[in-house]
């Protein structure tokens, strides 16, 4: 299911919350960084959906959304098919209100101009801002300015940027966005690369919200079975799943995380790594964990003494690391 589709089921309001859910609480970085996130595509998890009839209190998703609005909550006393979102609200109302509606007043704008490649996968890749129109038109001013001077008279690390409504991208079709991306490429006079970046970004919405599937996964519960059917759930089943997805497991510790961080860049260090573990403690009787090697490797490559997972991100700090280890 793509995320589009969702986001008209939750528009059509076939998809709600009920009333047990807490508020949203994701703020505008986390917003931003959930879109970034997809415009890269990467997977961001699955959502829980419970389909039922029953008499459940529910509300349904804001579009515009202000932090004084009060929640309305409705009851289905009709029994109507309702879908209700147990696990996934955050994501699900953050791209509601990016792509239908307005954070406190303001619509959401794309830079389309970015998307380039740093040393740190870390970084924001694809830049995008919640502005009011007034702003975004002051930025796109700016630029346009900058771009029509000598590079000499020129702001010091001029990068050409230029926003445009996210609302607006979804509502051209494919003549729009090459004559749109003919304008800008003009006005700004941008480099084959800039405007080939330009049009692969436009392109890249529609892959990543129509076409792709696995970006956001949806788990439906009681999926398409009749209204009398036994073997649907109760709301006790309901509440003791949740209970149980939430609390099963073994929970990762971050001296896992970063191991595998350092297998993905470093292949030998799977089994060169524990190698090096047993070897000191060969050589002692303190029987150190890698926990305990992974946290002093971190202090002699001056990364930290903590269990900083951000610093392994930039290739340059993976080289330190290694050489630490290999040097010790």
């Amino acid at each position: 299911m793509s995320l589009v589709s969702i986001l008209n089921q939750i528009k059509s309001n076939e998809i709600v919350l009920p009333a047990t859910q807490r508020s949203f609480v994701w703020k505008e970085l986390q917003i931003l960084k959930l879109l970034d996130s997809i415009m890269r595509g990467y997977s961001i998890g699955i959502t829980l959906i419970w389909e039922t009839y029953e008499n459940i209190q529910y509300r349904k998703f804001q579009a515009d959304y202000n932090a004084d609005n009060l929640n309305v909550f409705l009851d289905n006393t009709k029994k109507n098919k309702l879908k209700l979102v147990l696990d996934g609200q955050q994501r699900l109302q953050s791209l509601y209100i990016a792509l239908y509606g307005t954070l406190e007043g303001k619509n959401l704008y794309f830079n389309i101009l970015s998307g380039k490649d740093s040393d740190s996968v870390s970084e924001t890749k694809y830049l995008f801002h919640f502005v009011s129109n007034e702003e975004s038109g002051e930025w796109n001013n700016y630029w346009t300015t900058q771009a029509m001077l000598q590079n000499e008279d020129r702001d010091n690390e001029y990068e050409p940027e230029f926003y445009v409504k996210v609302q607006d991208i979804f509502k051209y079709d494919p003549n729009d966005k090459k004559k749109l991306a003919r304008e800008i490429s003009k006005k700004l006079t941008l480099t084959d690369e800039d405007s080939d970046r330009l049009s692969m970004n436009l392109e890249k919405f529609d892959d990543v919200f129509y076409k792709q599937e696995n970006i956001l996964r949806a788990s439906v519960i009681d999926e398409n079975l009749p209204s009398d059917n036994p073997g649907r759930k109760s709301e006790a089943d309901i509440l003791e799943m949740f209970v149980r997805v939430n609390t099963g497991g073994t929970k990762l510790e971050r001296s896992d995380l970063i191991f595998s961080m350092l297998k993905l860049n470093w292949k030998e260090s799977a089994s060169t790594f524990p190698k090096f573990v047993k070897e000191i403690n060969s050589k002692n009787d303190f029987e150190l964990d890698e926990d305990f090697v992974i946290r002093c490797l971190f202090v002699i490559s001056n990364l930290g003494s903590k269990f900083n997972v951000t610093a392994l991100k930039n290739k340059s700090d993976i080289n330190k690391w290694i050489i630490s280890q290999v040097s010790g």
